[in-house]
């Protein structure tokens, strides 16, 4: 299905409860380690008044009772369901947006949950001060190694190469082009190349 960010709806006040069983999970489940490739609660700083009238800066929940998961989801319908049934299992969860369940004596889901748009994701970590860039949070815009693209922004705008090796963790790229008939490797950002 390709990596995408996902909205899990907990019991509000128990999302770091939940994040902590979730992140046990993954310790000891290698499927669900698989599957989640990152998990935040979105906080904003928001500006109090203290004693004294005096203001501080608070840590505040953007959306109390829900929290974001980054997730490549398994295509294959049990694997699914598998990891889904894990997930809603643990105490506090109480489903993935956009996921619908059927019960026809045994429970199933049938509806696999929605990911969240790019403007979507952009906007909530716009807030929180994480965005990045766009490949932060486009990430469907996987690439591998051998793939052609073509460098749109940058000193070597309109170059086209061959990506080497790619660094997931840093949204970064080394493609190989050709400068001066010569075989040049260059780190380049996600966002500043496309694929031809």
């Amino acid at each position: 299905m390709g990596r995408a960010w996902y909205v899990l709806h907990t019991i509000s006040g128990l999302e770091n409860s939940v994040v902590d069983k979730i992140k046990k999970e993954m310790e000891k489940n290698e499927d669900v380690r698989k599957v989640i490739v990152d998990i935040k609660i979105p906080m904003e700083n928001v500006e109090v008044r203290g004693r004294g009238d005096k203001k501080i800066v608070k840590k505040q929940r953007i959306f109390p009772g829900y929290i974001l998961l980054e997730m490549d989801l398994p295509t294959e319908e049990q694997k699914l369901e598998s990891f889904l049934r894990t997930v809603k299992n643990i105490h506090g969860v109480i489903g993935f947006l956009g996921a619908k369940t059927e019960q026809s004596g045994v429970r199933s889901f049938r509806v696999p949950p929605k990911p969240l748009t790019i403007e979507e994701v952009r906007n909530i970590f716009e807030k929180t001060g994480e965005f990045k860039s766009r490949a932060f949070v486009d990430l469907s815009s996987s690439f591998e190694p051998g793939d052609q693209v073509k460098i749109v922004e940058g000193p070597f705008k309109g170059l086209v190469g061959t990506v080497v090796e790619v660094y997931p963790d840093k949204y970064k790229l080394k493609v190989s082009v050709t400068i001066f008939n010569r075989e040049t490797p260059l780190n380049i950002n996600f966002d500043q190349v496309e694929r031809v």
